[in-house]
């Protein structure tokens, strides 16, 4: 009789250290997996903020190309000349005024058309 009871009382000890054990292990593969999901997550995040990166890079480099144009006397000329309206001394102006009053007398046709 000792020796069956020896052997529960063995199996019982035995059981609770492999429990112990068994869920120290589940405990420590449920964080794995947690953790792995959580640097797939980061990993995109990253792969992400690098193509931001790249575009805001891309971004930059045409601007400074902007600012750069913007200084040379080429730009100058072209703003002075489309926007406030300055001739070359000695430059003269065409207006093809045909065209003008061509495009006037269709805006007044269609006009009296929808009246």
């Amino acid at each position: 009789m000792k020796v069956k009871q020896k052997r529960k009382n063995n199996i019982r000890r035995y059981g609770f250290k492999i429990l112990v054990v068994l869920a120290v292990l589940a405990y420590a593969l449920y964080h794995y997996a947690n953790q792995r999901v959580i640097l797939s997550e980061l990993e995109a995040k990253r792969a992400a903020n690098e193509v931001r990166i790249s575009t805001l890079q891309s971004d930059i480099e045409n601007l400074e190309k902007e600012i750069q144009y913007s200084e040379s006397l080429e730009f100058v000329e072209k703003v002075a000349r489309d926007e406030l309206g300055m001739v070359r001394p000695r430059e003269i102006i065409y207006d093809d005024v045909g065209e003008q009053s061509q495009t006037e007398n269709e805006q007044t046709e269609n006009q009296e058309v929808e009246e």
